[in-house]
């Protein structure tokens, strides 16, 4: 104990000195520096920022960081980040990176309506003493709905991480209608109007965010005892230090609700919504009078055509049915010598391209044009498609319409792929169509941002409303917005209420009520959404507060082989602590078979027992549920089956991970590459067919991922696999981290041998320095 003692002291005394010295060892003044967050394997933040200062690293501190990892955020010169990243007392060392981020917004209107919420007492749920911070462009806290600045106002507190000041004001307006959503409480109701709101404010425009001005804002979010965090400003890339840090974060038992992004299906989602623990968001349409869906069916053949109402168009009260007729761009000279009168009527964004002096420009023909030439010349309906690539929501109205225009034909946009495929089926002969417009608000946005961004975890989780969404804005305003960003905040509010109504929940126990509860959404034709698009379904309100059963996990993803037959367990716990009779049924199709029973049924869990196998093996993604229910209560489950191409055998013995290919096919060599769930740490293997047996160290228990890329004569093949460790190693664990607490010893020896010959140097020049005044010293 007493040896214990003393390593505690004398650790503690170098980590003071530490601090001391840290400050007195002068940096370059070099412009040619790069801001990077460095994470370090140990606690001692400073300890290891000496150690870099000794070793000769230039930089300059910028903000520590102490709870989403152990680190800080420096400026470095540029030509020393490699070797940085290569020394034994860093984790990681990550780059500053400005990455665009995905927002959307629309024209401004007023108003907004939500309903009283009660729990089933009868208590009023307002998401009274939760504190919710908004990551974001700040808030207008003057504005008159959200109630001033500090401990009497709505927002209580906050920090301008671009300012480095106490004061966070929105002076773009994106932060201030997530704001209004989640919490206005005046002339517009927020989900949870009582809520307490602090303002992180990392961006100013919306457009471009710093990573590690992201990282600080969540590393402050722990200090500042958050309950729930909303992050609108989706990105366009994956960064591994965010989706790490917003685990840590969740790990700490605060929920992270993200928007999931705009970028419809031309890319997957990207950070914060990537991270495995984030609750990731998708928009869906409003309510019935701006949610405006349509379908557009060809007689010679199944296709699914995507086409979107756009903004202004007539209602049909039936289907508009007509023979499709191709008009170029719909000028008065391209229609008046074809027939279109009871036509459906498909033409190209735009106009033609001419050259004038030299220089191609091409004429513009709006939309409003358009209708009217159509209109003029009988067409029962309107299709424009792109002239460039993916679909997009035109508006007939705009500044150039007249006066008194209103369309008069149904109008729908189409993406400039299936515009070209209509023209080209119009070229070999008659094409009969049917067009429909109806209202459905519980359409997925045509923005919003799809899955998968993982084979082993759920995205996004799920949508909520988030076309066309009143709002708060900035200088006492209201706005009509559209875009995932206006989504996320509608499931943050819900979170709030949740934890108003029993504030024992953690994270996961939210995530599966919100999953679980979720409304299962057909997309216009009627076909249930795949969960890459809708995730778990659309945000349901009442039943996330009447429910009392937490599933964990929450929903089911499953790799499947040839004849392999895998088995999971879902925990059912009562909030109640009495659980009921349960009734377990399945909605799955061929070639998955799957098997489900209950077992082990106490007072208040219960566990949901999964068999599932092949019937036949077909390659491919296949998605169902598993609903539960017992006399007051229905929750539905995910699962995702996954029939691999390739085979992997994995297994845990002797404190390894051991890895083999079973295929059938030929192959030349696969790399496997195996990943810690926890803490994202992980290794990669490459295996032969003479070598098709490896292992990796099992350093944690826990699950892991295994993904293996194989090179076959047939092509690159895919096969996954999940296991879940309990058998670790112990090798080298202590050679691994020897040293004072998590420091290396090679690092302390350095440390200690600088503080002493500094020490030496002190000692030595303060000696000579008091012996010099002593000899003269004048005689009294």
């Amino acid at each position: 104990m007493k040896v214990m003692r003393d390593a505690y002291q004398e650790g503690l005394i170098i980590l003071i000195i530490s601090v001391l010295f840290l400050n007195f060892i002068p940096s370059t003044d070099n412009n040619n520096q790069t801001r990077v967050i460095i994470e370090f394997n140990s606690i001692y933040t400073d300890l290891n920022l000496l150690y870099l200062k000794i070793l000769g690293y230039d930089f300059e501190m910028n903000d520590k960081l102490r709870n989403v990892m152990h680190g800080a955020v420096i400026n470095i010169t540029t030509d020393q980040i490699d070797r940085l990243k290569n020394e034994t007392i860093t984790s990681n060392v990550f780059e500053e990176k400005f990455l665009k981020t995905n927002l959307d917004k629309s024209v401004k209107l007023i108003g907004a309506d939500y309903i009283t919420v009660r729990d089933y007492v009868g208590r009023e749920l307002t998401g009274k003493d939760v504190r919710i911070a908004i990551i974001d462009t700040g808030i207008d806290y003057t504005h008159s709905d959200l109630f001033g600045f500090g401990k009497d106002g709505k927002v209580v507190g906050g920090y301008d991480f671009l300012m480095r000041d106490e004061a966070p004001m929105d002076t773009d307006g994106h932060g201030t209608l997530v704001a209004g959503i989640i919490a206005a409480d005046g002339n517009t109701k927020g989900v949870a109007p009582k809520a307490e709101l602090i303002a992180y404010r990392i961006a100013s425009d919306g457009d471009y965010v710093s990573t590690t001005d992201m990282i600080k804002a969540l590393d402050r979010a722990v200090e500042d005892e958050i309950d729930v965090v909303n992050i609108s400003l989706g990105l366009d890339y994956i960064s591994e230090e965010i989706d790490s840090a917003i685990k840590e974060l969740v790990s700490r038992g605060i929920v992270v609700v993200t928007a999931a992004g705009n970028n419809g299906q031309t890319k997957q989602i990207g950070s914060p919504a990537s991270a495995s623990s984030a609750i990731s968001v998708g928009a869906s349409l409003n309510n019935v009078s701006m949610s405006a869906v349509s379908t557009l069916k060809i007689s010679s053949d199944t296709t699914k055509y995507n086409v979107i109402p756009m903004i202004g168009s007539a209602i049909p009260k039936e289907t508009v049915i007509g023979n499709l007729v191709f008009g170029k761009f719909a000028k008065v000279n391209d229609l008046k010598d074809i027939d279109i009168r009871g036509a459906i009527v498909l033409v190209e964004r735009g106009g033609p391209i001419t050259e004038i002096n030299g220089e191609k420009q091409m004429e513009i023909v709006y939309f409003t044009d358009k209708e009217i030439n159509a209109v003029k010349n009988g067409a029962a309906a309107l299709i424009v498609y792109n002239n460039t690539h993916n679909i997009y929501r035109g508006s007939l109205i705009n500044n150039k319409s007249p006066i008194d225009y209103k369309p008069s034909i149904p109008v729908v946009s189409m993406s400039m792929e299936e515009g070209l495929v209509l023209r080209n089926l119009i070229e070999n002969g008659s094409v009969d169509a049917e067009l429909n417009i109806f209202y459905n608000p519980d359409i997925v946005a045509s923005f919003s941002s799809r899955g998968p961004v993982s084979p082993f975890y759920l995205k996004p989780t799920l949508v909520a409303p988030g076309a066309f969404i009143n709002s708060t804005s900035i200088r006492n305003s209201y706005n009509v917005t559209s875009g995932t960003s206006f989504a996320a905040p509608h499931v943050t509010g819900t979170v709030a209420l949740l934890l108003q109504k029993n504030p024992e929940l953690i994270p996961s126990d939210i995530a599966s009520i919100l999953t679980t509860t979720a409304k299962p959404v057909n997309d216009v034709y009627g076909s249930p959404y795949s969960f890459n698009t809708a995730g778990a379904g659309r945000l349901d309100v009442d039943a996330a507060l009447r429910t009392n059963i937490i599933a964990t996990p929450y929903y089911i993803i499953i790799h499947l082989f040839e004849d392999k037959e895998v088995s999971k367990k879902v925990v059912l716990k009562s909030l109640d602590d009495i659980l009921g009779k349960l009734k377990v049924n399945t909605a799955w199709d061929e070639p998955i078979v799957l098997d489900t029973h209950i077992e082990s049924i106490e007072s208040d869990t219960a566990n949901l027992i999964i068999n599932a196998k092949l019937s036949e093996h077909i390659s491919g993604k296949y998605e169902g549920r598993i609903y539960v229910e017992d006399e007051q209560n229905k929750i539905t489950i995910p699962v995702i089956v996954y029939v691999d191409e390739i085979g992997l055998n994995v297994n845990n013995n002797d404190g390894k991970i051991w890895l083999s290919i079973d295929s059938e096919e030929s192959w030349t060599f696969a790399n496997v590459k195996v990943t810690n769930e926890e803490n994202r740490h992980g290794y990669s293997v490459t295996l032969t067919p003479s070598d098709n047996l490896q292992s990796v160290p099992a350093r944690n228990v826990g699950e892991y991922w295994i993904e293996a890329n194989v090179v076959t004569n047939y092509g690159d093949k895919k096969g996954f696999s999940v296991l879940n460790v309990s058998n670790v190693t112990t090798d080298n664990l202590f050679y691994d981290y020897l040293g004072i607490y998590g420091i290396p010893l090679k690092e302390v020896f350095i440390i200690i041998s600088f503080l002493g010959f500094t020490a030496v140097v002190v000692y030595v020049w303060t000696k000579r320095n008091n012996s010099e005044n002593r000899v003269s010293k004048p005689l009294s």
